[in-house]
């Protein structure tokens, strides 16, 4: 799947330079904006019936005949290009492109939602859509290598070869699918233009996502019509050096996008989450459209590297950083909502912001003839304060985007109340008390002290204490989850798995540790933040879905702030899908029974004895243990005392009332 998106991006990019030279080389960028009216006038409709001709076919066999036909379509033209006779088939060239690139990319991506469950898709979308990205970088080296010395319209038998190598590879890809899968694959619902506009009347979230398309559609194209532009009247009529020029410079952006989706999308993502990740594309059309206004007044050449700039932020950015935020937008969509509203955005709403920017261009043209070399830059102003919409629509969906997720999780937000609770100020004295004083105290006793805190909540949910109120203790609680998460995953044991069948003694008590910290946890954000969803991402985490899971902890990367964040979305993704570790990965066993054998808990301590004697670890440990340790249940177990009574110690029935009573 890596090679077939890359071959398939490269193909698409190297049409994409051979248009744009054949089509400039004769025409201007007002022609350019009909073509683009165009295409958003018949683009949705040609989709729409190519899904409903083709829904019933295998999904390999839609691919191969696809491939096919666009591939011979290409021969065909590039055939006409060269005989010279036939100038209307810049146009058709453009038009066809601009609706067979939206198909190659949709039904790929489709493929890989037929061949992958939920989980893989997490794990390896990334690195597929790096290949998608990787192919930009091959078709635009293509295209800048070969363009002189094979032509502009051959580059298109290369396009042909590539396409039909890709369809090759998607049919091996759909044989070796897996047999669960297989089963289970159905056909997702075909574009329906009613049910698409339905989405976005009714619900205001999907509404949003729709304008942040359409906007970034208009300033895309808006700045990729600058860049056309002033690369038209830098190379004229030139047109094989004009291909070149394209090609080169979209190796160069297609490579600066591949280290940013490899590098640093993840890390900025997981580190600032998504309302950081969708900000970056705007600053990307800020700071070219910047660049190109100030050449535009110094002049002196400078418009064609301020062009290419704009164009290596915008591209760069929107295919790496954006992308993946944008693909996030979507995951707390209900699926039957999400199967209609993401292609319609995707398509016809993309297609029509396609033809909004040729409008607005001929109208600039017409007021301000903007498409003079010397003015062209000038159209920035447009983009600028599109890009100012664009951040306030932002702002808002990212709300919307965790709303979604209180719906996911069916967190129920009541009205708030129209009196201040007369205890508040007085609950959160003895709030903050008590969790001075139980900072240093064991497990159980600050078990207690939050439940107490729990009861003062109930009369005023939300106290809403400074976060650095409640970090010493969320720290201390973030180690002791990763420290039991770890022995669980090194006794073979998920941290959330199936608790019904016999488990071994020290794997019942993790699993019991596990649970009081994660309550204890819990507790403490939700002096800070919303009560209401921060138990409802507890539950969630408990839950046997994946995608509540995956739901909560996203919910909660969206609420909490703090230094200490990181940690702890690490400490909870462990323990929502952190798995068992297999035999021959149990080396850490030695070193995290090492550790719980250090531990403050007790009765801890002593199930670590007794696993360790059984398993013949750590003898000088436990003969320390067996002399010197203050409790005399961590004595027994290290010199293994009770062995010939039972074959594991039980736990004493004083704790076990006492934990009942809590």
């Amino acid at each position: 799947m890596f090679a077939n998106v890359m071959l398939l991006i490269a193909a698409y990019t190297t049409t994409k330079a051979v248009r744009d030279a054949v089509f400039l080389s004769k025409f201007g960028l007002t022609q350019l904006s009909y073509v683009m009216i165009g295409i958003a006038v018949a683009a949705g409709f040609m989709v729409s019936v190519f899904t409903r001709v083709t829904r019933r076919w295998p999904r390999d066999r839609v691919i191969f005949g696809t491939n096919t036909f666009i591939a011979v379509s290409l021969v065909a033209i590039a055939g006409g290009l060269r005989s010279g006779h036939l100038p209307w088939l810049s146009w058709a060239l453009y038009f066809w492109s601009g609706v067979f690139g939206l198909l190659l990319v949709a039904e790929f991506w489709l493929l890989a939602n037929d061949l992958f469950h939920a989980r893989e898709a997490k794990r390896l979308f990334a690195l597929i859509g790096a290949g998608g990205i990787l192919g930009g970088v091959v078709g635009g080296a293509l295209s800048g290598w070969l363009a002189r010395p094979l032509g502009t319209t051959n580059l298109l038998y290369v396009v042909a070869a590539q396409l039909v190598i890709a369809a090759g590879l998607s049919h091996l890809a759909w044989k070796r699918r897996p047999a669960e899968l297989s089963a289970e694959t159905h056909r997702p619902a075909h574009l329906r233009f009613a049910e698409g506009v339905k989405a976005l009347r009714k619900i205001r979230y999907v509404r949003l996502l729709g304008w942040m398309m359409v906007l970034m559609t208009i300033c895309m194209t808006l700045v990729q019509w600058q860049y056309k532009g002033i690369a038209k009247a830098h190379f004229g009529s030139h047109r094989d050096e004009m291909t070149a020029f394209f090609g080169t410079l979209a190796a160069v952006l297609n490579l600066g996008s591949f280290f940013l989706q490899l590098l640093v999308t993840p890390r900025l993502l997981a580190r600032f989450g998504v309302k950081t990740g969708l900000r970056v594309l705007p600053a990307g059309f800020l700071i070219g459209g910047v660049l190109l206004i100030v050449s535009s007044l110094l002049g002196g050449g400078l418009e064609l590297a301020a062009a290419a700039v704009a164009v290596l932020l915008s591209d760069g950015f929107r295919f790496s950083v954006d992308k993946a935020s944008v693909e996030l937008l979507y995951l707390p969509i209900p699926r039957p909502v999400k199967d209609q509203a993401k292609p319609f955005i995707d398509t016809v709403a993309d297609r029509a912001a396609g033809a909004l920017a040729g409008v607005l261009w001929l109208f600039l043209t017409w007021a301000f003839h903007i498409d003079d070399p010397g003015r062209i830059g000038f159209a920035s102003l447009v983009t600028i304060a599109l890009v100012a919409v664009w951040l306030v629509v932002i702002a808002r969906a990212r709300g919307g985007y965790v709303d979604a997720y209180r719906r996911m999780l069916a967190v129920d937000h009541p009205p708030a109340p129209t009196e201040i609770f007369a205890r508040e100020q007085a609950s959160t004295r003895v709030c903050e008390a008590i969790l001075r004083t139980s900072l240093d105290s064991d497990p159980p006793a600050r078990t207690r002290a939050l439940r107490a805190i729990g009861r003062l909540q109930r009369g005023a949910p939300e106290l809403r204490l400074p976060r650095d109120r409640i970090e010493p203790h969320l720290r201390r609680e973030i180690a002791e989850v990763a420290l039991l998460a770890r022995g669980l995953r090194g006794e073979g044991a998920e941290p959330i798995g199936d608790r019904t069948r016999s488990r071994p003694l020290l794997v019942r008590t993790l699993e019991e540790r596990l649970d009081r910290a994660l309550e204890r946890i819990t507790r403490l954000l939700s002096l800070v933040y919303p009560p209401r969803d921060i138990l409802a991402a507890y539950r969630a985490l408990h839950g046997a879905s994946s995608g509540d899971r995956a739901g909560a902890l996203e919910l909660l990367d969206n609420l909490l702030e703090g230094g200490w964040k990181g940690e702890l979305m690490q400490a909870l993704d462990d323990v929502a899908f952190g798995a068992a570790l297999a035999p021959k990965e149990r080396e850490e066993r030695t070193d995290t029974l090492a550790l719980l054998l250090d531990e403050g808990d007790g009765w801890l301590r002593a199930c670590a004895a007794f696993t360790a004697r059984a398993a013949g670890l750590h003898a000088e440990t436990l003969e320390r243990l067996a002399r010197n340790d203050p409790d005399p249940m961590v004595r027994e177990a290290a010199r293994g005392d009770g062995e010939a009574r039972a074959a594991q110690p039980a736990e004493p029935a004083a704790l076990a009332e006492k934990d009942a009573r809590c």
